[in-house]
């Protein structure tokens, strides 16, 4: 069965709480910030690291759908709290899709947790802004 995603207006109007929904119930997965294009959310060491292969996924459906600009995660680790931002480009470009059949979770880009970098996310916006400036000269 394909999940849904629902946006539910909050007391900002420029933000959204952003639902994930399979028919029988929602789960909050984020916020949407329709003005800059973000969307954010919150994740945990011990919940959502892929030990394996040490990264974070976003939603590929959300990527999809709300198509934002930028990903910023709250991470919570043994070592305390940090924001991570990241540009969807870069997730895109380089990020793993999977998906885990056996637990019937729906499709995700996986990104090593050390990649998870603002600077390097904007010299790659501006590599790619460059790239097509260049194609239409």
């Amino acid at each position: 069965m394909k999940k849904s995603l629902t946006l539910s207006p909050t007391n900002k109007p420029e933000i959204c709480d952003v639902f994930l929904g399979d028919g029988f119930k929602l789960l909050n997965i984020g916020k949407y910030n329709s003005t800059n294009k973000t969307f954010s959310t919150f994740r945990t060491e011990k919940k959502h690291l892929h030990r394996k292969s040490g990264s974070l996924s976003v939603n590929l459906q959300v990527l999809n759908e709300l198509n934002p600009s930028w990903i910023e995660i709250i991470y919570e680790s043994s070592a305390g709290k940090r924001k991570l931002q990241i540009s969807k480009n870069y997730l895109i470009h380089f990020g793993r899709q999977h998906a885990f059949r056996e637990t019937n979770f729906e499709p995700q880009i996986f990104l090593e947790l050390e990649r998870w970098n603002l600077t390097d996310a904007i010299r790659f916006e501006k590599q790619i802004h460059l790239q097509q400036s260049l194609s239409f000269a």
